[in-house]
């Protein structure tokens, strides 16, 4: 359990805790991230570039290339997007929001749904970044 000192947050940590009896799971430190980046090899990369000549990328070595998943996010169409009482953050597409009573499986189908959509317009294969229990 966390004594309420700073140096005990570390990013990405969960604290449970109970609300109107109810368990929940609350992230501490920094918003986390939905999706995360996609590394490919550089052919893949250059096949995407025919199509889309404005990919910002990340060199990481001389066979892989980093895509940003919230420029793919964006360029699918979902940020700012809303369903309902849940959405993806309008200034960043990298973050799923609950907007006040959205269930979690609400949430996760969303996550799906653009990783099935990132895949169908770009042909990559997006990551959740959090841990689906």
């Amino acid at each position: 359990m966390l004594d309420g000192r700073a140096d005990d947050v570390r990013p990405g940590q969960v604290e449970e805790r109970e609300i109107d009896g109810e368990r929940v799971g609350e992230r501490l430190h920094r918003v986390p991230r939905a999706l995360l980046d996609k590394i490919i090899s550089k052919h893949q990369f250059k096949d995407l570039e025919k199509n889309f000549p404005n990919l910002p990328h990340y060199v990481i070595s001389d066979t892989e290339i980093k895509i940003p998943a919230g420029w793919l996010i964006e360029k699918a169409g979902f940020k700012g997007k809303t369903f309902d009482n849940y959405g993806v953050h309008k200034q960043q597409a990298l973050v799923l929001v609950n907007y006040g009573g959205a269930t979690g499986q609400q949430i996760l189908e969303l996550s799906k749904l653009i990783q099935k959509t990132i895949y169908r317009i770009f042909n990559i294969s997006i990551e959740a970044e959090v841990n689906i229990f």
